[in-house]
């Protein structure tokens, strides 16, 4: 459970969201951006007071969330999965990829943070087996975004975080540029998690804006580490159940 002052991070943003998740009844969810007019932004009309958020510890771990929240962040986590009505689940990001999921029927929500280790650790195959867990149902009933986070054209990686991810996700996930350094598309291998984990591929939406390039609309912190550390500036990706 985190509560921010005044709650001013909800009242004073503007919100991307996705066609698909905004199609599931019952659901509310939102990206945080910096504009107020930008192709598919609207406000989802948040009115929520308590987020559940995760510590965020760049791990595959993902935790159930019951009516009775503890007034923390959830130790250890990088998910989270509620069936509860009026619980935001929340994730905080700067470059790494936040994930929102949904039952198609509104029945059950889940929030991640796939930082590069994250999506090695397969975190979002996790958070799919515990919702499909919590449900009983399979994960072809199940919807997800991928949210803003930085894009292939810009997430430079060493040679062996390079080797790691094309022996675990494939080769499609991993170019060298014209300038001979190794990138990662972390976008599409967490798709590709999620469509080794039983969703249908029309059943995942990427919203690709990097948020390195796109400075009008998202803080990076590979762009601008002080904005991040100093400033506490991050992408707030909110999902709640409403009741």
């Amino acid at each position: 459970m985190f509560e921010p002052p005044d709650n001013e991070w909800i009242k004073g943003s503007h919100w991307l969201t996705s066609a698909l998740l905004g199609c599931v009844p019952g659901i509310v969810h939102g990206f945080s951006c910096n504009l107020h007019a930008i192709p598919g932004n609207h406000e989802p009309g948040f009115d929520i007071q308590i987020v559940s958020t995760a510590e965020q510890v760049h791990s595959n771990r993902v935790e159930i969330i019951g009516p009775d929240v503890p007034p923390v962040p959830i130790p250890g986590a990088d998910g989270l999965v509620t069936s509860s009505r009026n619980i935001a689940l929340g994730i905080r990001t700067a470059d790494c990829v936040p994930l929102l999921l949904a039952h198609k029927n509104g029945k059950c929500i889940a929030a991640a943070h796939a930082g590069w280790r994250g999506t090695l650790k397969n975190i979002a195959s996790e958070a799919v087996k515990k919702m499909c867990s919590l449900l009983s149902c399979p994960a072809g009933e199940l919807i997800a975004c991928i949210g803003p986070a930085i894009g292939p054209c810009c997430f430079e990686v060493g040679e062996n975080v390079a080797r790691d991810f094309e022996g675990r996700i494939g080769r499609a996930v991993v170019s060298r540029g014209a300038d001979r350094k190794m990138r990662v598309d972390l976008l599409k291998a967490n798709r590709i998690e999620l469509e080794r984990a039983g969703l249908e591929g029309r059943h995942i939406e990427t919203i690709s804006l990097c948020t390195m390039c796109r400075a009008d609309l998202f803080p990076s912190y590979r762009r601008n580490p002080s904005e991040v550390t100093e400033k506490g500036s991050r992408i707030w990706s909110l999902i709640v159940r409403k009741g």
